[in-house]
């Protein structure tokens, strides 16, 4: 189960990032405890364990022994010392997780961020990295490991049987599906612009790669901005929180504004709803695309 996390394809559609200098135990508790919204396994992300005092590592602990099965809790450490290094073994909630016994509990180290996880994502599929391209990649794409997955999979399919992938090929797969075209799309439909998000709809119709791609897109837009309007969080809070750069929040901030709660959620059971249909039924994804949009378009405030 822990290697499918971030990869796409995963069945893990809900993701809730929380911190441990910001969020109490029973917070962490409550979301671990919640049903996917989408009926998937929830991904749950706490930064900064060891920042849980005595009280809150003595909560946790019997969630650790008996977790919910629909629920994959990561508990992420940054390590940037040897004394951090000393106080790893001792803590409580360390020692709950590596003596758990259960077979879906595994321990995994990053060394050096999520660069150095880039180019070992390419390195497990074959191919060989430009430096410039994982700098590009975490300029534009950021440090979410699931947008990264997403954007390791589109290289690697585009540079086919070639080893080795260089940064022009980047600028043109990352920037043109993920920057341009599609985001002007979602953009046009999150203001509930018709006629704009169909203008811009059908030159992606005629790139069959790029239809998939605007409905993950679509859904991932929309749980973020149900996030940012839940959250009630702002600036640089909100986007270590959301896992996106601050420019990207900024936008989120924004685009929230323009909805209401029961709006967002009707707009994730359109989208929930019209993936099901493009996946179980011989109906042509560019007509249940082109719905999609009217449908999105035509939701309320």
């Amino acid at each position: 189960m822990a290697e499918t996390i971030g990869v796409e394809g995963s069945d893990a559609l809900d993701v809730v990032r929380l911190s441990a200098r910001e969020d109490d135990a029973d917070r962490v508790l409550a979301e671990c405890q919640t049903l996917s919204f989408f009926g998937g396994r929830r991904l749950v992300i706490v930064a900064d364990p060891l920042a849980f005092r005595a009280d809150a590592q003595k909560k946790l602990i019997p969630y650790i022994e008996d977790p919910n099965p629909q629920t994959v809790l990561v508990l992420a450490q940054e390590v940037d010392g040897s004394q951090m290094k000393r106080r790893l073994p001792a803590n409580k909630l360390v020692k709950a997780c590596r003596s758990a016994d259960d077979a879906d509990v595994a321990e995994y180290e990053i060394k050096s961020g999520v660069g150095s996880w880039i180019k070992a994502a390419f390195a497990q599929r074959g191919k060989r990295v430009e430096p410039d391209v994982v700098k590009y990649l975490l300029r534009w794409v950021g440090n979410d490991l699931d947008n990264q997955s997403t954007e390791v999979e589109k290289l690697v399919d585009a540079v086919g049987g070639s080893d080795l992938i260089d940064l022009p090929l980047c600028r043109r797969v990352v920037v043109t599906a993920g920057e341009a075209e599609v985001y002007d799309f979602i953009g046009a439909v999150i203001e509930r612009d018709r006629e704009k998000a169909l203008a811009l709809l059908e030159p992606l119709l005629e790139k069959e790669s790029e239809v998939g791609n605007a409905f993950a897109l679509l859904e991932r837009q929309f749980q973020l901005i149900l996030r940012t309007k839940t959250e009630q969080l702002r600036g640089e809070t909100l986007a270590r929180r959301l896992g996106v750069s601050k420019g990207q929040s900024f936008f989120l901030e924004k685009q929230s504004r323009l909805f209401s709660p029961p709006a967002l959620r009707e707009a994730l059971e359109v989208l929930v709803e019209a993936d099901y249909a493009r996946k179980s039924r011989p109906i042509p994804a560019r007509v249940l695309l082109e719905q999609l949009t009217v449908d999105l378009c035509s939701l309320g405030r």
